[in-house]
């Protein structure tokens, strides 16, 4: 379990730098290896959420909720993304209900941060920095959701809404790679 978890951290990092690249050097095929990692990323994670559920449902009924939350974040990351990448719909078309279906996903992380601190079974220090990634993650979505035309990806982000992204997502990244290695 240890090996996907950490490919899945690191389809992750690989999805989002992909990502900086096809929006600083305009680069389409960047854009769309971008959208096959984040695909490889969201697959892959399938497998780690069961895997929490399995370690923490015996200590608490809100296993269920959260193992729910991250598997249905997944499950429309995919579907979304699989229909981009198919030609089906737009990114535009998709770009709020991933940002949404993304927002969900940290959800599970805090809970998943939260399960470790509470009944153990994984390094606290993961826990801490689950709890800090959320925190810049979902500011760094909510500030970004305030124009519209980013979000649809009418227009690509500027130097400073890409910095803003850095951070967070850089912790995010560490998280889900601690987490895999935890497996």
């Amino acid at each position: 379990m240890a090996t996907i978890g950490i490919l899945a951290g690191v389809f992750f990092t690989l999805a989002l730098t992909l990502l900086a690249v096809a929006f600083i050097a305009k680069s389409q095929l960047a854009d769309r290896l971008s959208s096959w990692a984040f695909l490889a990323f969201e697959i892959l994670m399938i497998p780690v959420i069961v895997e929490i559920h399995r370690r923490y449902v015996d200590h608490t009924a809100l296993t269920w909720l959260a193992t729910a939350t991250g598997l249905a974040a997944m499950v429309v990351l995919i579907v979304s993304g699989a229909l981009v990448l198919a030609g089906r719909v737009t990114f535009a078309r998709v770009g709020a209900v991933q940002a949404g279906a993304f927002a969900v996903f940290t959800v599970w992380v805090a809970a998943t941060s939260w399960f470790a601190l509470a009944f153990g079974g994984l390094p606290a220090g993961l826990a801490w920095l689950g709890f800090a990634a959320i925190v810049v993650t979902l500011g760094a979505i909510a500030w970004m959701m305030r124009d519209r035309a980013l979000v649809r990806g009418e227009r690509p982000p500027n130097r400073a809404e890409m910095a803003m992204g850095v951070v967070p997502f850089i912790a995010l990244a560490a998280w889900l790679i601690w987490l895999g290695a935890s497996l």
